[in-house]
């Protein structure tokens, strides 16, 4: 019978023993941006992403990001102590995540530092988000018999 969780001297060890407290911040993180977005979406939306969203395009496009982030904060919580099922929440996430980058990344309105600091952090989280996922995939992988 194969330990599901990698053994104490892999390098896996030390990234399962600080998935929970990643977990928990990601959940706090979509929780977050889920409130920050649903209370002024148009006004998120535009200082992230440009003017494009302003009007009542960024107010719609502003409450379904708030909804999608809190979907996703609810589902990464109910299943943290899943590692299967959390690994594709988190792989949403950071596909979501991804999507945001590619809006900030390509904002118009922002100088260019702004710019890159805003779809840094964005992308920061995306491959965090991604790297959560496959850790936490490799947690339920019993491996090769």
């Amino acid at each position: 019978m194969t330990n599901a969780m990698p053994s104490a001297d892999s390098p896996g060890a030390t990234a399962g023993k600080v998935l929970p407290a990643l977990v928990t911040t990601a959940v706090g993180t979509r929780g977050l941006f889920a409130v920050t977005c649903g209370a002024r979406p148009r006004k998120l939306m535009t200082s992230f992403f440009g003017s494009r969203f302003d009007g009542s395009a960024g107010m719609a496009l502003g409450l379904l990001f708030a909804g999608a982030d809190a979907a996703l904060g609810y589902g990464t919580h109910r299943s943290r102590n899943s590692p299967a099922p959390l690994a594709r929440w988190l792989w949403a996430g950071a596909g979501i995540d991804l999507v945001h980058f590619v809006f900030a990344a390509t904002n118009r309105d922002a100088g260019p530092g702004r710019r890159r600091a805003t779809a840094a952090m964005i992308g920061a989280l995306a491959a965090t988000g991604a790297v959560m996922a496959h850790v936490s995939a490799k947690a339920d992988d019993p491996g090769p018999p």
